[in-house]
């Protein structure tokens, strides 16, 4: 279904402060706020955030964890909009399993182009892979979806490079790396 962005830019602009849509984005789409620069309208960080959504499909994701987020709210404001979209998202208490073949993609933004062309490559090869955003259950936080995906790899790749080394994100993910395969 082709959820239509106006009625969730009205919901965004209405219902969540500057603040708040930090936060929500840092949550569940850190690679859009990671965009938002000093200064930026809130007007210019949601069209961002939907432009990302509607590129990479994840239209009804938005609208479910803003549903997660904000329940009520969204009911009453976008109901209209909830009866097509999937209500679930795998467990991962179920679905995690430890695959010692497949290969977790360490990453920094700015190397992006570079690691989706990799992981590409990499499963032409017959490797499994595992790399954010792609891996990234929907509805799923981004630390959570990071430690799922360390849990079920065996492999860890880090893409070295000098905006690699600059990253807290890669570095946490390869602390936390180092600390499981101990």
């Amino acid at each position: 279904m082709d959820i239509p962005t106006g009625d969730l830019r009205r919901f965004l602009q209405q219902r969540l402060n500057d603040s708040e849509l930090t936060n929500f984005c840092f949550d569940y789409f850190p690679q859009v706020q990671q965009e938002f620069g000093n200064g930026m309208a809130r007007g210019q960080k949601i069209q961002l955030l939907l432009e990302y959504c509607r590129r990479h499909g994840q239209l009804p994701h938005l609208l479910r964890n803003l549903e997660r987020e904000r329940p009520q709210e969204v009911q009453a404001q976008l109901a209209h909009l909830l009866s097509s979209t999937p209500a679930t998202q795998p467990q991962p208490s179920t679905l995690i399993q430890h695959n010692p073949c497949q290969i977790f993609v360490s990453y920094a933004r700015a190397d992006a182009a570079f690691a989706e062309r990799l992981s590409k490559d990499l499963r032409e090869a017959g490797w499994s892979v595992w790399i954010a955003p792609d891996s990234i259950w929907p509805g799923e936080k981004f630390d959570g979806a990071i430690d799922r995906g360390l849990l079920e790899c065996g492999i860890f790749l880090l893409l070295l490079t000098p905006v690699a080394v600059a990253s807290k994100w890669v570095r946490d993910e390869t602390n936390a790396a180092l600390r499981r395969h101990r």
